[in-house]
């Protein structure tokens, strides 16, 4: 902006009406003039925020054209005044590099945080790789799996699978459906919930640090709400930060290493303490992306071992089991009221998500029912029960304890099934997904399917 010297006996560098007013107002949140030259000056944490020295960045000190306009006009106008932008330009250009110095300060002192992302995302998501590897109930609740299908197909070939293609069986298990329309994968939830319901609750337990991950949220559509699920943890995202932050940190070290050539006084408190703390934001910086690598050398090592591509991102791999386990069309198919009493209190919450248990699973998908509170003036049936606020039991995920009880044991062969023998998840073998063809064999799976015969009790 052209330098000005207005009648009014006042040095303005910036004459722009409008933006004179925007920096005089921001400026206003600044301390005094000396103030801030002074925390400059001492790099003292205490005496600037981040919000005011992001401000003293964009406004306060001028760039080296601005520096000379103000040099030349106060020569030729030594008794006029300077305007407020103008006297933080003044003073802060005398100090030497100010702006520089400002934003790698600034730098320093907002790296910790931005570093806090990366550093849970990977915690989060290493923990979650470590459970599902060592969980023993995963492999049974897939030896089960396998079971029914082979039980499903018995007399055929495709009766004799030793493993199935994950992403596939479950699809097959939500469109596979018997009388009543009532699901292959409702079916398996309702028999395990009745014969084996400690493995079922250990399933779901071992896996709710990644349902609790994955956000949902109620949106609307066609005069409805339906759910929309996000997944919280991304090992692209957190790959993609780090490497904006590793190009920071070279970027500001140089520009450090020019500013320290400038300091002749060994005891500057600039040159005392930034290189310190630049020099720790690039250690941690550094340890993350080792620790980047090793999550994803472990998350790849995981999808061969449930013989996925090893393509598929962390985002889509969450949402495979979410997907499973809370179906999107469970939650669309609930009516208005349960919707807003049941789903939205349990798993539409958004990114705030909670731990979630069995029984509210079933509850979800219609195996157990839930007696929502009568509205307001409806009177009570002769002879009903009073339903009261039951007290229950969750199962509380601790992501800095781990969980307990978990190894990547094979599943163990079901009684009377001797095809599962060796039960194995990789491998792309997939017979399974030819059950929805084989429709007439499903008829009931009540009464078609004997968890006894086909996996034992």
């Amino acid at each position: 902006v052209e330098g000005q010297c207005p009648d009014s006996g006042v040095i303005r560098v910036i004459t722009n009406g409008n933006l004179v007013a925007a920096i005089e107002s921001s400026l206003k949140k600044l301390p005094s003039v000396e103030a801030v030259a002074a925390a400059l000056r001492d790099c003292d944490d205490d005496a600037l925020s981040l919000e005011a020295l992001a401000i003293v960045q964009q406004y306060a000190c001028p760039t080296d054209e601005q520096t000379a306009m103000l040099q030349g006009m106060k020569a030729m106008h030594p008794d006029w005044a300077l305007a407020v932008p103008e006297q933080f330009m003044w003073v802060l250009g005398n100090l030497g590099s100010a702006k520089e110095k400002a934003e790698i300060w600034q730098f320093v002192r907002q790296a910790p945080d931005d570093l806090k992302p990366p550093k849970e995302m990977l915690n989060d998501i290493g923990y979650i790789l470590d459970g599902i590897a060592k969980s023993k109930s995963i492999p049974r609740i897939f030896g089960y799996i396998l079971a029914v299908g082979n039980y499903l197909n018995a007399g055929t070939p495709r009766g004799q699978a030793d493993a199935f293609h994950l992403t596939l069986t479950f699809q097959e298990c939500m469109n596979c459906k018997g009388k009543g329309d009532v699901t292959l994968s409702r079916w398996l939830f309702d028999s395990l919930s009745r014969t084996q319901r400690k493995l079922l609750d250990d399933f779901v337990c071992d896996l709710m640090p990644l349902l609790m991950k994955v956000g949902r949220a109620w949106v609307k559509k066609e005069g409805d709400i339906e759910v929309q699920k996000e997944p919280m943890i991304v090992l692209s995202e957190c790959e993609s930060m780090l490497r904006t932050l590793q190009k920071q940190v070279a970027d500001r070290t140089t520009r450090m290493q020019v500013v320290l050539r400038g300091i002749e006084d060994m005891t500057d408190p600039f040159k005392l303490n930034i290189p310190s703390r630049m020099q720790a934001v690039e250690q941690e910086v550094t340890r993350l992306t080792d620790l980047l690598q090793a999550t994803m050398d472990k998350y790849k090592k995981l999808l061969s071992w449930f013989g996925l591509d090893s393509r598929l991102g962390s985002g889509e791999f969450c949402l495979l089991w979410d997907d499973f386990l809370v179906p999107p069309s469970m939650l669309n198919r609930l009516d208005p009221r349960m919707k807003k009493e049941f789903a939205q209190a349990v798993f539409v919450r958004g990114k705030s998500t909670r731990a979630f248990t069995l029984d509210e699973l079933l509850i979800l998908w219609g195996i157990k029912p839930l007696e929502l509170p009568k509205p307001p003036g409806a009177k009570e049936k002769p002879g009903a029960r009073a339903s009261g606020a039951e007290a229950r039991s969750r199962r509380k995920v601790n992501f800095k304890e781990g969980p307990s009880q978990l190894r990547p044991d094979r599943a163990p062969t079901p009684r009377g099934s001797s095809r599962v023998a060796g039960f194995g998840v990789a491998g792309a073998a997939s017979r399974f997904s030819t059950v929805a063809r084989r429709s007439a064999r499903l008829s009931s799976f009540r009464k078609s399917l004997r968890v006894e015969a086909a996996a034992g009790a």
